[in-house]
């Protein structure tokens, strides 16, 4: 009974993981950018949110503010990504690209990806509760540098 049991519980957790798997994939495909979300800096959340509401300056600017401070290793991630991205939406490429070149470097750590309650956070742990892992750190920042210009994705893995 009890081999069973543990049968029906692995199967149901396969069944589930799949189905997240499958519902982040969805996500993805809807091409659109992920903002990532701090519970460190409040400067990096504004930017994130003006950027993702379409109020580039304002995005920038917060950006800039935050990674003038000291910021953990996950903070200069997402303040260098909002940048990069920023300044690609401005059509900015030249400014972006160092800022760009930072993300995908720092993306690279061992950080996870989870989205909790429909907010992307990064975390050197490995699991939330009521968290959803999503796709790796590093595709999913080259993925939001292809939406706004994929030029610049090809020049950066080419360095």
């Amino acid at each position: 009974m009890k081999l069973v049991y543990k049968t029906i519980c692995t199967v149901t957790i396969l069944m589930m993981m799949n189905s997240a798997v499958a519902q982040e994939a969805r996500d993805s495909e809807n091409h659109e950018t992920l903002w990532f979300s701090t519970t460190t800096s409040s400067l990096l959340n504004r930017s994130s949110t003006e950027l993702a509401t379409n109020h580039i300056s304002r995005g920038i600017r917060l950006a800039h503010q935050a990674i003038q401070n000291d910021l953990v290793l996950s903070d200069q991630l997402i303040a260098n990504h909002n940048l990069c991205v920023g300044f690609l939406s401005s059509d900015e490429t030249e400014t972006a690209k160092p800022y760009c070149a930072r993300a995908t470097e720092l993306a690279q750590q061992p950080f996870n990806l989870f989205k909790i309650r429909g907010a992307y956070f990064l975390s050197e742990k490995a699991v939330f509760r009521n968290a959803q892992v999503t796709n790796s750190l590093f595709h999913t920042v080259l993925s939001n540098i292809d939406l706004h210009d994929l030029h610049i994705r090809l020049s950066l893995l080419k360095e």
